[in-house]
């Protein structure tokens, strides 16, 4: 039990020793470029910020022409069968028509 706690001492030692050594190291640390690299951020944030305000209206752009296309296509099929009504009547009294003729010769 004895061995343990002096190796358990020794580590405790060691630990401080090397957090002291770590404490001084970042106090003698200079930091030079860390505004740049902070601009450098901020600067990449905004790109960020614009490309996903550019993504946004471009999604909007999309949908408005996907609507539109949509209301066209729908338009021209209300058109379509309307005039396959209007040409199916207008068979209809031509073969009227016809008949009428044939049972006034």
């Amino acid at each position: 039990m004895e061995g343990n706690q002096k190796a358990v001492k020794d580590h405790k030692k060691l630990l401080i020793d090397w957090n002291d050594r770590l404490k001084e190291e970042l106090v003698d640390l200079k930091f030079e470029n860390f505004a740049t690299n902070i601009a450098k951020e901020l600067s990449n944030q905004s790109e960020f910020d614009r490309l996903r305000a550019e993504e946004k209206d471009l999604n909007l752009k999309i949908k408005k022409i996907t609507d539109d296309e949509r209301k066209a296509k729908d338009e021209t099929a209300k058109q379509q069968h309307e005039d396959n009504l209007e040409i199916s009547e207008k068979k209809k009294l031509v073969n009227e028509t016809e008949v009428e003729a044939k049972l006034h010769i």
